[in-house]
């Protein structure tokens, strides 16, 4: 069994994998976490997917830097190993092309990994979280660039802090594009917005680009992709199969 772990300044995610299970949980996380707050909480989690004796190996991918010695610190007492932490000189399988590969997020860099894995290239990758992106990897598995935008959640925290009439609305899309109220009017303009955004930014992508397979994924994904006339493949466990599948990269190949 092992552990994979992803990191951001909001929420951990932890996957549980054995040859063919795999158990996964997501919780938020505060900035001022520590090791033995990582240590009790994997452990609680380890018992929960009934997997603390038999972890064998851990690999993180982490956006939060402050954060990140603290999990491995955890990771290591609980499975017994050091951790593989994604980052320049891991074998990811991926070809970063960007001008400064160090600048790859672990998280795009683990996505991308396992979308090369499991689907058709070339492909754009879309994920719908904290930042919406979009990232194009080819043929031969070269990771070439991303678009970065504002997600969901910051747009809509973005709209309530500077407007003090507007309230925070469930991330769900209204039944018409015009609201005949404040919550229906932000509803609209978030989900049906994103939607319009992505069928745009992957029309330009592909100006540029070809791309038959569109593979999407993020926790607000489920509530946009549905109003997108790109029909893309929904791949709700895809960063952490990345991460699992990088992480036997690392293994000795059997003779």
């Amino acid at each position: 069994m092992i552990l994979t772990l992803s990191l951001n300044s909001l929420t951990m995610t932890a996957g549980f994998y054995g040859e063919s299970s795999r158990q996964v949980f997501r919780l938020s996380v505060s900035p001022g976490r520590t090791a033995d707050d990582f240590r009790l909480q994997l452990a609680q989690l380890a018992r929960l997917s009934g997997t603390e004796d038999r972890l064998r190996g851990a690999i993180i991918a982490s956006v939060a830097p402050r954060l990140t010695q603290a999990a491995a610190q955890a990771a290591h007492q609980l499975c017994g190993v050091r951790p593989y932490i994604i980052g320049p000189g891991l074998k990811t399988g991926i070809d970063i092309k960007i001008n400064d590969p160090s600048q790859l997020g672990a998280d795009l860099c683990a996505m991308a990994a396992g979308l090369a894995a499991r689907y058709p290239l070339p492909a754009i990758l879309v994920n719908i979280s904290e930042a919406t992106t979009l990232s194009y990897i080819d043929d031969r598995a070269r990771y070439l660039g991303t678009v970065i935008c504002p997600g969901l959640g910051i747009g809509l925290k973005s709209l309530v802090d500077s407007a003090e009439l507007l309230n925070p609305v469930p991330l769900e899309a209204p039944e018409r594009a015009l609201g005949m109220n404040s919550d229906e009017s932000v509803r609209s303009g978030l989900i049906y917005g994103a939607a319009g955004m992505l069928d745009a930014l992957i029309a330009r992508i592909r100006a540029e680009h070809p791309a038959e397979t569109l593979v999407a994924t993020g926790e607000s994904a489920r509530a946009v992709l549905p109003h997108c006339k790109e029909a893309m493949h929904f791949d709700e466990h895809l960063l952490t199969d990345g991460m699992r599948h990088i992480f036997l990269r690392q293994q000795p190949r059997k003779s």
